[in-house]
């Protein structure tokens, strides 16, 4: 029990990024400088390797601002044991807790028989430090791994969409109409191989 919760927080620390650290040329531990989703080209922007089990790596648009962005793309894989449905669950608890407090939450899990996936497609919402608030809308595409030693794993293929102060109603009556497509642009999406 304790090395999945020790793998949480790790993930939990990686997503608290110093994004002064885009500015630099970041590793590509995946081989894949870019990803092509719905004819928008995504360039690597950032990527991390804290532990031997845990690779990330994050893609942005062109003119797309790290600290403001509207549309990243990224990759995580965790090397573990950890089930795909565990994975799932954790996410899971976290939203569950996070709609206590934030009104706007909600999700929805979508599971494919077929290739073992699951996909949670979510909403949430903050304030910055300075009191602006931020709408960001997730689709987290799960999916097992296998690396070259045989090792199994769980690679997280996802896509977070945000608005940020007086853009936020336009978002929101975007979001309305375009919720579904977002999803599809993940769920339908054809998931590079990796192999660590």
């Amino acid at each position: 029990m304790k090395r999945p919760l020790k793998m949480l927080k790790t993930v939990l620390v990686c997503l608290l990024v110093n994004f002064a650290a885009h500015a630099q040329q970041p590793k590509d531990y995946f081989k894949l400088p870019s990803l092509l989703l719905k004819n928008t080209e995504y360039k690597l922007s950032f990527s991390t390797h804290p532990e031997g089990e845990y690779y990330k790596q994050e893609y942005l648009a062109a003119g797309e601002d790290p600290a403001r962005f509207k549309t990243m793309v990224w990759i995580d894989v965790i090397r573990s044991g950890m089930t795909l449905e565990r994975i799932v669950e954790i996410k899971t608890a976290e939203l569950q807790k996070r709609k206590k407090t934030d009104k706007l939450c909600n999700y929805k899990i979508l599971d494919n028989e077929e290739t073992g996936e699951y996909l949670i497609e979510f909403l949430m919402s903050a304030k910055t430090a300075d009191n602006v608030d931020i709408i960001e809308w997730n689709a987290y595409r799960y999916k097992g791994t296998i690396d070259r030693n045989g090792k199994k794993g769980i690679m997280l293929f996802a896509m977070s969409k945000r608005a940020y102060g007086k853009e936020v109603p336009a978002f929101m009556e975007t979001l309305k109409k375009e919720r579904g497509n977002y999803t599809a642009i993940i769920g339908d999406a054809l998931i590079p191989k990796i192999r660590l």
